[in-house]
């Protein structure tokens, strides 16, 4: 089995990471305007302070699989995270403010490098915050709502369900670069939490993360 450490040198979690596949950007068909009354866009994304703790387990496309666990701390645009082996050793710590920072408290090898800290953040920042950018809200071919975040060239698909999960499809020049699918949702002091989220990138160099929640409360 693989550490952990082979896992998030491997990740960039979704957002940092280029794909070999190349699914293109679907098309909006139709306008939607009633969805966003209920906060279908952004009730997964907590408004005040929360700390999730998750349990996760990976495999790689080339066999291998590992597992460990994940602290995030959120306060408003602020992200603490910590990185821990199954047996509770401390590998990462860092903590990002609002202006984009970030803040190392430890990093033991191979979780030193500067571009990883910066990586594992904004990727953070895709899973916990609102995307940036202009908002479209609308439906694809097959029916699905979807809320449509563009940031210059990277452009973040929220599709809500009515059981309350989401998937999230990342997109870089409108190449398909990840997806997040979550599972067993239910809401929690206003936010929607699920209890189970898989992390996906595909191709020859690609991975899945298996997340299952531990907790997830307000602070």
């Amino acid at each position: 089995m693989r550490s952990l450490g082979c896992l998030l040198l491997a990740v960039c979690m979704l957002s940092s990471c280029v794909s070999a596949n190349r699914n293109g950007l679907p098309e909006i068909v139709a306008t939607e305007t009633g969805a966003l009354a209920d906060g279908c866009c952004t009730r997964m994304f907590p408004q005040k302070p929360w700390q999730y703790v998750h349990a996760l387990n990976f495999r790689l496309a080339d066999g291998g699989s590992g597992s460990g666990l994940g602290v995030v701390s959120l306060d408003r645009d602020s992200i603490r995270c910590a990185l821990m082996s199954v047996e509770g050793l401390t590998l990462f710590e860092a903590h990002s403010p609002f202006d984009g920072r970030v803040e190392v408290s430890r990093a033991l090898p191979p979780f030193d490098g500067r571009e990883f800290a910066a990586g594992l953040m904004r990727d953070l920042r895709a899973l916990f915050f609102i995307p940036p950018g202009s908002l479209d809200l609308g439906r694809l071919e097959n029916g699905r709502i979807v809320c449509r975040f563009a940031a210059q060239q990277r452009i973040t698909d929220i599709l809500p369900g009515d059981d309350g999960c989401w998937q999230v499809h990342l997109y870089a020049d409108r190449v398909n670069t990840g997806s997040i699918e979550t599972h067993t949702c239910h809401g929690v002091d206003s936010v929607f939490v699920a209890q189970t989220m898989e992390l996906m990138v595909p191709g020859p160099a690609g991975y899945t993360i298996s997340l299952r929640l531990l907790s997830a409360e307000p602070l």
